[in-house]
């Protein structure tokens, strides 16, 4: 019988212990599973106010967190922040970029940077939606 834990202290090999299965069954359908992680920092002189993480895997590039300070917001950085990994994204022949945010943050900020919205998970958290949104290169 298999024994199920929650770990609350994750090394590196619980996480393996999670990737190689998966690793294994996406090699077999053809697709390795390597995820590159992508991070970009905002600095204002030596001090970090903000940035981006996200990972390139199977031709997309998934904005997992972007965040500012509150007192950088709204001078561009944050657009500056999402052109260089859309230029990162592109360079790497990737598809296009996807990410997902809260009705509380920032919809319209992607929807201004030409972002879509291609679902939506109601009552996350009560009251709000989280919200994922995609954008597709144009070749050429």
């Amino acid at each position: 019988m298999i024994e199920l834990r929650i770990i609350n202290d994750v090394q590196d090999s619980h996480f393996e212990g999670i990737v190689g299965p998966l690793s294994t069954f996406t090699e077999g359908k053809g697709f390795s599973y390597a995820p590159e992680t992508i991070t970009i920092g905002a600095f204002a002189g030596e001090k970090q106010v903000g940035g981006l993480q996200g990972e390139i895997l199977w031709h997309w590039f998934y904005i997992k967190l972007l965040s500012l300070s509150e007192e950088t917001r709204g001078h561009g950085t944050g657009r500056r922040i999402v052109e260089k990994a859309e230029a990162i994204a592109r360079e790497r022949g990737c598809v296009g970029v996807w990410l997902d945010t809260y009705t509380f943050q920032s919809p319209e900020f992607y929807r201004a940077l030409g972002y879509q919205s291609f679902g939506e998970l109601p009552d996350h958290p009560r009251g709000h939606s989280r919200i994922f949104f995609r954008k597709i290169f144009s070749e050429g």
